[in-house]
């Protein structure tokens, strides 16, 4: 076999590899690795504050992002942060959003952001269009906005992924993000 036949190969692999993505099982066993590895993880949101605008070749779904965000962690005082990694158009990071992360609170740049638990933005528009409707039938009957949403949470906003055990998404790229 010659090498331009095994490079050939080898392109064509690495091509398809990034097309279609890894299994999710390996995602999974990825992304728990990573966390397996922080020395002091914890979950929390990462207040996104900038990111980079999606763009696509050859009409893929998935892109390069780099975002920068304030990180909030229990145990740690807000911390700044930039990442890159690679997200899908339907759930790219805007400013504004409050992702799910687990991150190491002894190295916040270690950050795993849960993809799976964070909406498409179809999604987003169609709870943001319930909260409008359950505020606005409050309003007209003078009651108060029902538990749960934005005004009744002491926090603020819920995270864009809301809250659960951590993520099955698969790992991303540097430093520690998941797509």
């Amino acid at each position: 076999m010659s090498v331009d036949l095994v490079l050939l190969i080898l392109t064509a692999v690495v091509v398809l590899v990034a097309v279609v993505g890894l299994s999710a099982p390996m995602q999974r066993r990825r992304v728990e690795r990573r966390i397996g590895r922080m020395q002091d993880p914890a979950e929390g949101t990462l207040e996104v504050t900038a990111a980079s605008a999606f763009v696509a070749t050859g009409g893929a779904q998935n892109a390069s992002y780099s975002l920068s965000g304030v990180l909030h962690v229990g145990g740690l005082a807000p911390t700044r942060v930039e990442l890159k990694g690679v997200a899908t158009s339907t759930k790219w990071p805007q400013p504004g959003d409050a992702l799910p992360v687990t991150a190491d609170r002894r190295l916040p740049t270690e950050v795993v952001i849960h993809w799976n638990r964070v909406p498409t933005r179809k999604q987003r528009a169609r709870m943001l269009a319930a909260d409008r409707a359950r505020q606005e039938g409050a309003a007209a009957t003078g009651e108060p906005p029902a538990a749960g949403t934005d005004e009744q949470r002491p926090d603020g906003p819920a995270p864009a992924g809301g809250a659960g055990p951590p993520s099955s998404d698969h790992a991303g790229k540097s430093p520690s993000t998941e797509r």
